[in-house]
């Protein structure tokens, strides 16, 4: 900043004028650790209202559309989680967590096809190792099902979504943690209190 700036600036606070672009930017809210913080608590529409205020100075930003599928999924209203999945995937047709996600919402709402499709492409994209080996496996394990091939323990599709619901905190874990290789640092932006307590070691928020 010049010093012309500062002499500006100063003046402006002096006479009770607006503050800077810059101290606006200082002060600017983190709305997407606004949004998790809200989610915690199970405040689904102010978690939703904390999303839409980050898009704004984030259009179209794949890690705040997740977010906000994964409310939308909570709150039940599944057509607007699989609209959140699906522009992610027009930037960015292969991001694990998104393909994952919409395969088992599609599942749940009959589409088998766009199921098989997508968890398909998750399992030809998603990085391994880690904790994503244990939804491998599960996508794997799901897949012969939705195909109607033999699995290891016989089971239906109903039984293999029954076992692990698309709208549990486990599964929102697994989609939050599932990023590109390239944008896995700073995913969850601030998570304090949303660190699971059980064995998994994921991360969760709360369910209704």
């Amino acid at each position: 900043m010049t010093w012309l700036h500062r002499v500006s600036d100063g003046m402006s606070r002096l006479l009770g004028g607006h503050p800077s672009a810059r101290e606006l930017g200082l002060k600017r809210p983190d709305f997407v650790a606004e949004g998790l913080s809200l989610e915690k608590v199970n405040d689904l529409d102010g978690a939703l209202t904390s999303y839409r205020l980050a898009l704004r100075t984030q259009p179209d930003d794949p890690k705040i559309l997740l977010n906000m599928a994964i409310v939308f999924t909570k709150s039940g209203r599944s057509d607007e989680a699989i609209r959140s999945y699906r522009k992610i995937l027009e930037s960015m047709p292969t991001h694990p967590g998104a393909t994952y996600g919409l395969a088992f919402l599609l599942a749940k709402k009959g589409d088998t096809d766009g199921a098989i499709q997508n968890l398909e492409t998750f399992l030809a994209t998603a990085p391994s190792g880690g904790e994503n080996a244990r939804w491998l496996s599960h996508a794997r394990a799901t897949l012969r099902v939705w195909r109607g091939e033999p699995a290891e323990v016989p089971a239906t599709a109903a039984d293999v979504v029954g076992r692990e619901p698309v709208d549990t905190p486990v599964r929102h874990a697994a989609v939050r943690d599932m990023q590109p290789d390239d944008q896995r640092d700073d995913v969850h932006g601030d998570l304090q209190g949303l660190k699971a307590t059980g064995t998994d070691g994921l991360r969760h928020g709360n369910d209704r």
